[in-house]
């Protein structure tokens, strides 16, 4: 009979430490890895870039380590690459992340990660230009979402429905250089488009015209 009840007991004792153990687990923090490949140039191999994202009560999964890069097929890293403010990116797993711009025209796509955006719409991120002689990519700045014209190629941000900013790279920098802004359409039928240089660190009005048809890259 003692026997009986002693391994009874056992048995309780077991299956409480399994449920707590059970419980334990399903508190732990959920963590997803995620890599990216992308292509920089077709003369070169594809980069690896890898995510670590820990769960987050407030803003769901977000990355909370350094993003890793390596060479498609190589398993050393080369380059461990952080946010702006030295620390590691905090942004959700639906995020995008791409190298689809050529911003200082040398033929290698350049590095965006966007970390910030409205609803569904991406309003800005780091921007990274990829150094041809080391294979690595440089940090350019935190911009809003970048553009490049068709007919002009020349790079701009769409701050507003009314004007776009318009940018260049110097001595590795994007610097702004251009702001154009188009009105509402006035009575008579046409809308005044205003180009702005920006000098010594100042907007300068260095046209004003009257059109019927707007367009951006004229």
């Amino acid at each position: 009979m003692k026997k009986s009840i002693y391994g009874f007991c056992v048995f309780l004792l077991a299956g409480l430490f399994s449920a707590n153990c059970s419980a334990e687990k399903t508190t732990e923090p959920r963590v997803e890895h995620r890599q990216e490949r992308l292509v920089i140039s077709p003369s070169l191999p594809a980069y690896l870039f890898e995510f670590n994202f820990d769960e987050n009560d407030r803003t769901g999964l977000t990355s909370e380590k350094p993003i890793l890069v390596r060479r498609d097929g190589k398993p050393k890293i080369i380059q461990i690459l952080k946010s702006t403010d030295d620390g590691p990116y905090e942004w959700n797993t639906g995020m995008s992340v791409n190298a689809e711009l050529d911003l200082n025209g040398d033929g290698f796509m350049d590095l965006y990660f966007e970390t910030s955006r409205s609803g569904d719409r991406s309003i800005g991120g780091d921007y990274f230009l990829f150094n041809p002689k080391t294979g690595l990519f440089d940090f350019l700045g935190n911009y809003p979402d970048l553009r490049i014209e068709p007919k002009t190629n020349r790079i701009y941000s769409q701050v507003h429905a009314s004007y776009r900013v318009y940018y260049k790279v110097i001595n590795g920098r994007l610097t702004d250089t251009i702001m154009v802004k188009i009105s509402e359409e006035t009575s008579d039928k046409t809308y005044e488009k205003i180009t702005k240089m920006k000098k010594h660190g100042q907007w300068k009005v260095i046209k004003r015209e009257f059109v019927k048809n707007p367009d951006w890259d004229n």
